[in-house]
């Protein structure tokens, strides 16, 4: 929706430390709005709620996730995941939190000049970023009242189903997700045309700013590990572009 992760495919996939396998966020935030260019033409705004339950091979459920994806007329996108939000700001900056730990992450001009793009209805949905990655394009199909085209992709013994709402700027209302240790849904609770709620793109100024590494809570040998080993990338991205900003 970003956070730590670990990969369980070549780009699309990863596995939300200890959880849960889910979509990675930078991925996700491609898969939403296609790419990142110069000129944004006209947004539809939308607040999407889904849930998403993990179910692993003999169908017992063994967590249940919420979503909240929402887009503002100036292009800025929010992808909420648990406890999580990333947002990437028309004005180019991308911000991480941890609301349990109450923790953020600013990327200075991380996108500055590249407003996030809209994914079109006039072309399902679908671009050419999509097709070089090796997704399929579906038929059209109707969910829970929604006109929605489907996308599906498929390798590494995975298989991933997309839907997409037409006539609400795209937005995703659906997902399945077949991997080595389940099922992986998410179904569609509520979509809401128009300007979402302020306060999901709002960051309380008693969030303390932190590296990434520090937005996912680490214990045992293991994780702390594994977060040290990802830390010196993932780190130095993010104060890079803090330093460049001043």
């Amino acid at each position: 929706m970003s956070w730590t992760r670990v990969h369980v495919g070549r780009r699309s996939y990863s596995l939300l430390l200890g959880v849960a396998v889910v979509i990675s966020a930078g991925y996700l935030a491609r898969v939403a709005f296609g790419t990142f260019r110069a000129d944004q033409s006209s947004v539809i705004s939308y607040t999407v709620q889904r849930t998403e339950r993990g179910f692993d091979k003999a169908g017992t459920l063994k967590y249940t996730v919420p979503y909240v994806d929402a887009v503002r007329s100036d292009g800025s996108v929010m992808r909420r995941t648990g406890h999580q939000r990333e947002i990437d700001f028309a004005n180019g900056d991308r911000v991480r939190t941890n609301e349990r730990l109450a923790r953020v992450s600013t990327y200075l001009n991380m996108n500055a000049g590249r407003a996030p793009v809209q994914r079109a209805s006039q072309a399902s949905c679908f671009t050419q970023d999509d097709r070089r990655a090796g997704w399929s394009l579906g038929a059209e199909e109707t969910v829970a009242g929604h006109r929605t085209v489907r996308m599906t992709y498929t390798g590494g013994g995975r298989n991933l189903t997309i839907w997409r709402a037409l006539d609400a700027g795209c937005a995703q209302v659906r997902l399945r997700f077949e991997h080595e240790t389940g099922v992986t849904e998410q179904n569609l609770d509520s979509l809401v045309l128009g300007e979402p709620d302020a306060e999901l793109f709002e960051v309380p100024p008693s969030y303390g700013e932190v590296p990434p590494s520090q937005l996912v809570p680490c214990e045992g040998d293991t994780c702390k590990a594994l977060r040290d080993t990802v830390r010196t990338g993932i780190d130095r991205a993010y104060y890079a572009l803090r330093s460049n900003a001043h």
